[in-house]
């Protein structure tokens, strides 16, 4: 029942407040579904005794707007609600359980990471996130996004830190 996702660009608008609610609900119901389908996959790798010896990244690639400013979706925008998504390791031989860093981060360090939780040396550039969530106190970092609109030259990016977001429109 929805509209094509170009005859949405902007501004997005619900039909109805109704209909506003039904797309959060309808989002927040995926998440639950896919937290409960995440829980049964780590519970079956518990039970098998792969656990310990399985590095498990949960991610993604984008988030979501859902009319938050005027837009629905997630290529429309560098809003936070589009470009924070969750970074979530499960590795109990080198990352225990409850360590939760709150700083900005950058996908583009995820391939060194996933190296230094191996205990393998990388060949990817970035930073590794280990030691500075081993360190909440440390230094930093800021999270860089950039769009680029389909075919035009509009280039938009993103600057965020835990306190501060700039975004630059042409």
């Amino acid at each position: 029942k929805r509209k094509p996702v170009l005859e949405n660009v902007f501004p997005a608008r619900p039909e109805s407040p109704e209909s506003a609610e039904a797309e959060k609900d309808a989002y927040d119901a995926s998440i639950a579904y896919l937290d409960e389908e995440l829980g049964k996959l780590l519970a079956e790798l518990k039970q098998r005794g792969l656990l310990e010896n399985t590095l498990v990244v949960i991610t993604s690639d984008h988030g979501e707007a859902i009319f938050e400013h005027e837009s629905f979706g997630h290529s429309l925008n560098l809003y936070r609600e589009a470009i924070h998504v969750p970074l979530i390791f499960v590795y109990p031989r080198r990352a225990p359980a409850g360590v939760r860093d709150s700083r900005m981060a950058n996908l583009a360090d995820l391939p060194r990471t996933v190296f230094d939780l191996l205990g393998l040396e990388s060949p990817f550039a970035g930073h590794s996130l280990i030691p500075s969530a081993n360190d909440p106190t440390g230094e930093e970092w800021m999270a860089f996004s950039d769009l680029l609109f389909w075919g035009r030259s509009a280039h938009t990016v993103s600057f965020v830190t835990q306190r501060w977001h700039c975004l630059r429109y042409p």
